[in-house]
């Protein structure tokens, strides 16, 4: 499932889906109770609608992956 997702954002977010050193999927059943913390609003509006949705998170690296040459 994360692929598609990854190449979809290749040259938008980044050059290379290469460069992604970690990924993290979370499937979450709709209704289930869980707690977030610092979640953002229009998270929060998805996710009580109750309708399946994608959420991704990008984070400045700490350590960047130079592509080869």
């Amino acid at each position: 499932m994360s692929k598609p997702i990854l190449d979809r954002m290749q040259t938008v977010v980044y050059k290379n889906d290469r460069q992604i050193r970690q990924a993290e999927i979370s499937h979450v059943k709709i209704g289930t109770a869980f707690q977030i913390t610092g979640v953002s609003k229009i998270l929060v509006n998805a996710i009580q609608a109750g309708t399946q949705f994608l959420y991704v998170r990008i984070e400045d690296p700490v350590d960047p992956f130079p592509l080869p040459k």
